[in-house]
C-alpha cells in the first residue's frame, strides 16, 4: 500500500515514521502486532523475493523487532534504510532528525533501555538530536498540541527550540495538520485503504529547504 501510494504521486524517496513491520522472524511479533495482523510483506523483501521499488528510509516505532534493529544503520535490504535513534541523516541535502519510539514517563529519564523497553525514547535521545540540529523532524510519537492533547510536551519543546520547517509523526492513528510556531506539524494515519490520508508528498527544495 505504501509503495502504491508513493508511485501514484511519482515520489522519488520515501521517509517513514515507524511501525513499518520489520519482523524477519515472525516468532518475535509482539502482542499488538499479532492482534493487528501485521502482514508478512517485509519477508518478501528480506528474502529478496521482491525488490524495494522506491528508496525508503524509516525510523523505529514502538512495534518493531528491536533485537534485529539493534546496532544496525543504513541499508537493511537493498533500497530499505534504517535511520537509528537520535541520528540526523542528510537525504538529498535535507537533514532529517530521527526520534523513534513512544513516550513513557516511567522511562523518559532512563540512561539505557533494554528488551521491549527500547520502544520508548528518552531525554538523552532528545538532547542528542537537539544538539545536532535538523531541518525536518521525523518522530513516531507526536507533539502535544490542541490537535493532539495526548502528545508529548517534550517533543513540542524540541520543535519550539529547533524550529524545523516540518515535523511528521505517526503512532496516534489520526491524520491532522497544525503549526507549532513556524513549523508545520503533520500527523499521519495508519496506512490502510479505509483510514484516510496516510501519505504526504513533500517537495524538497534544495536551495531553500
Amino acid at each position: 500500500l505504501m509503495y502504491q501510494s508513493a508511485k501514484s504521486m511519482d515520489a522519488d524517496i520515501i521517509v517513514q515514521v515507524g511501525d513499518i513491520g520489520i519482523f524477519p522472524d515472525r516468532k518475535n511479533l509482539d502482542r499488538a502486532s499479532k492482534y493487528h495482523f501485521i502482514p508478512e510483506d517485509f519477508l518478501l523483501y528480506f528474502n529478496q523475493k521482491k525488490k524495494v521499488p522506491i528508496p525508503t528510509y524509516f525510523i523505529k516505532g514502538n512495534h518493531e523487532d528491536f533485537d534485529f534493529l539493534e546496532g544496525r544503520e543504513g541499508e537493511i535490504v537493498p533500497g530499505l534504510n534504517f535511520i537509528p535513534q537520535r541520528r540526523v541523516m542528510t537525504i538529498e541535502g535535507i537533514r532529517f532528525g530521527a526520534l523513534g519510539g513512544n513516550y513513557s514517563s516511567s522511562y523518559f529519564q532512563a540512561t539505557k533501555l533494554t528488551g521491549y523497553r527500547r520502544r520508548h525514547f528518552t531525554a538523552s535521545d532528545i538532547k542528542s538530536i537537539n544538539e545536532q540540529g535538523f531541518d525536518i523532524l521525523l518522530s513516531h510519537h507526536g507533539p502535544k498540541t490542541e490537535m493532539l492533547p495526548h502528545g508529548s510536551t517534550e517533543i513540542t519543546d524540541l520543535i519550539r527550540e529547533i524550529k524545523p520547517t516540518h515535523a511528521y509523526h505517526g503512532h496516534h492513528h489520526h491524520f491532522y495538520t497544525t503549526n507549532i510556531g513556524d513549523t508545520t506539524v503533520i500527523g499521519l494515519d495508519k496506512l490502510d485503504n479505509n483510514q484516510g490520508q496516510a501519505v504526504i508528498l513533500h517537495e524538497l527544495n534544495l536551495q531553500n529547504p
